[in-house]
C-alpha cells in the first residue's frame, strides 16, 4: 500500500509554541507538510476446519516526513523549528492484527461470515505531541502504533454469481482503554456494498463503496485535534488467477468525501489516493483444484 499526502496549515501564536511566542514576536506563517507512505503487510491465513479460518498480519510501516515553513511565499525559519516537524524518514513494524473468521452458506447463492480480531500492539507510540507543545519540546505527531489491544467485529456476505457478483459488509472497532502514555484511540464504524464483475475465469474485478465514522482520539482525556472523521470511500480493484495456486491483486482507493470530527480541519490526514499491490499463495488445495469459485 502506498499514498501521498500533502497538508499545509496557518500556524498562528500562541497555539504553535506557548513558550516560544512568550519570548518571540512570531508572525502567522504556514507550514506546508509532505507525507510519503509505504505499507508493506505480510500475514498468513489458515483453515482451521468446520467453516473456521485463523488469521494474522504484521505491517511494516516507512514515512517519508519532509516540512517547509513559509511567510509571505518565502521560506521561513520560526524560532520553534524542529520540535512539531521535521525532514526524517520513520520505519519499523506498526500494530499487527489476529483474527477468526466463521464461514456460513447462503445456498446456491454464496457465503457470509462473522470475523473477529484484535490488534497487537508492537508498534512504536509517542509521548503526549500536544502536552510537548505547551512546554516547547521536540515530540512527533506520528505513531507507529497505539499502544492497546483494539477489539473489532465484521460481517460480511459474498455472492460470486458465474459473472457479476455482489459483496457488502459492517465492521466496527472499539478500543477498550488508553495506553501508558495516555493515548486513546477513535472507535470506528464501518459499512460497505459494491458489485464484481469477472472478465475471464481467471481475472475478476470489484467496484465498491464505503462509509466510515471515526470518532476522535484522545490525549489525557482531551479530543485530539484534527482527528474523527466521517468520509465516503470507493474502491476500484481487480484479482488475477496467474497461476494454479497464485493471485496477484491491485486496489485503488479514492477518498470521495471527508470531513473531520473537530475544528482543525486544516490539518485532517486527506489520503485522496491509495494504491495497493497484492499476492497470495495457496497452500495445500487451491481453488483451482478443488472446483470451488474464488471470492473476491
Amino acid at each position: 500500500m502506498g499514498t501521498s499526502v500533502r497538508i499545509q496549515h496557518v500556524a498562528d501564536c500562541p497555539e504553535v509554541s506557548p513558550v516560544h511566542c512568550e519570548e518571540y514576536d512570531i508572525p502567522t506563517h504556514f507550514h506546508d507538510q509532505t507525507i510519503d507512505w509505504l505499507r508493506i503487510n505480510p500475514g498468513i491465513t489458515a483453515g482451521l476446519g468446520k467453516g473456521w479460518q485463523g488469521s494474522a498480519f504484521i505491517p511494516f510501516d516507512a514515512k517519508k516526513l519532509g516540512i517547509l515553513y513559509t511567510l509571505d511565499g518565502e521560506v521561513y525559519h520560526p524560532p520553534y523549528e524542529g520540535i512539531h516537524h521535521r525532514n526524517e524518514l520513520l520505519a519499523g513494524p506498526a500494530d499487527g492484527t489476529l483474527g477468526v473468521e466463521r464461514f456460513f452458506g447462503l445456498g446456491e447463492l454464496g457465503m457470509w461470515s462473522l470475523k473477529a480480531t484484535t490488534s497487537l500492539p508492537i508498534g512504536r507510540t509517542e509521548e503526549d505531541p500536544f502536552a510537548l507543545t505547551l512546554v516547547g519540546e521536540e515530540h512527533q505527531h506520528f505513531q507507529m502504533g497505539t499502544g492497546t489491544f483494539i477489539p473489532s467485529v465484521e460481517a460480511k456476505f459474498v455472492i460470486p454469481g458465474l459473472r457479476i457478483g455482489a459483496l457488502g459488509w459492517v465492521a466496527t472497532n472499539q478500543p477498550l482503554y488508553e495506553n501508558g502514555k495516555g493515548y486513546f484511540p477513535g472507535a470506528r464504524y464501518n459499512a460497505g456494498a459494491g458489485v464484481t464483475y469477472r472478465v475471464t475465469p481467471d481475472l475478476n474485478t470489484v467496484l465498491s463503496s464505503e462509509y466510515a465514522y471515526e470518532t476522535p482520539d484522545a490525549w489525557d482525556g482531551e479530543p485530539s485535534p484534527a482527528s474523527g472523521r466521517q468520509a465516503v470511500v470507493i474502491d476500484v480493484g481487480a484479482s488475477w488467477s496467474a497461476m494454479e495456486r497464485l493471485t496477484l491483486s491491485s486496489m485503488l482507493r479514492i477518498t470521495a468525501w471527508q470531513v473531520t470530527m473537530t475544528d482543525y480541519h486544516e490539518d485532517q490526514l486527506l489520503q485522496r489516493l491509495v494504491a495497493t499491490i497484492g499476492a497470495s499463495w495457496t497452500f495445500g488445495e487451491s481453488d483451482r483444484a478443488t472446483g470451488a469459485e474464488p471470492t473476491p
